[in-house]
C-alpha cells in the first residue's frame, strides 16, 4: 500500500498531527539547515501549533521549531500509518 503524500505539505498538517518527512522542495542551503534540526526526509515531525501567519510550530526528536508558512508548505509528508510495521508484525503472529 502506497502512503499519500500531502500536496500542501506540512501546512496542511493538523495540531496533533504526526506525519513523516517525504522530502524537502527548498534550496540546497535550507535543506542542510534544516536537517541539522532533524526535519530532513524520513523523520517523524508532530505539528504542535499554528503560528498567526499560517506557520508550524513542530515536534522533531527532542526539539521544536518554528517554520514559516513558505516552509512548512514545500516539506512533503507522507501519513504516518504503521501499514509495514503492522503488517510484519502480522506475519510473523501468523507464522508462529
Amino acid at each position: 500500500v502506497l502512503s499519500k503524500v500531502r500536496p500542501q505539505g506540512l501546512s496542511g498538517v493538523d495540531v496533533g498531527g504526526a506525519v513523516r518527512v517525504a522530502d524537502v522542495g527548498l534550496p540546497v542551503a535550507d535543506r542542510l539547515r534544516l536537517a541539522g534540526f532533524g526535519v530532513r526526509p524520513g523523520a517523524i515531525v508532530t505539528v504542535l501549533g499554528r503560528t498567526p501567519g499560517g506557520g508550524r510550530l513542530v515536534g522533531v526528536g527532542a526539539g521544536r521549531l518554528a517554520l514559516d508558512r513558505r516552509t512548512a508548505e514545500r516539506i512533503g509528508t507522507d501519513e504516518v500509518g504503521g501499514d509495514a510495521p503492522a503488517t510484519r508484525g502480522t506475519a510473523r503472529t501468523d507464522e508462529g
